[in-house]
């Protein structure tokens, strides 16, 4: 599922609301494992662009 994720957050990386709107529901059906993994992930292929929706999407489970 954790690559799963990664492939569905490259697509929709183009608009701010899809990828929001994904990350959160992804942010719900992975373990924590894959989330902290996800989480690295994130802020390392899409940090510049979407801190903001990544923190917010991360802080329910911090």
């Amino acid at each position: 599922m954790f690559d799963y994720a990664k492939l569905i957050l490259i697509k929709v990386s183009f608009n701010p609301f899809l990828f929001s709107h994904e990350l959160k529901k992804f942010v719900a059906l992975l373990s924590k494992e894959e989330n902290l993994r996800l989480k690295a992930w994130c802020i390392v292929m899409f940090g510049a662009m979407y801190a903001e929706s990544i923190k917010e999407a991360f802080s329910a489970i911090s």
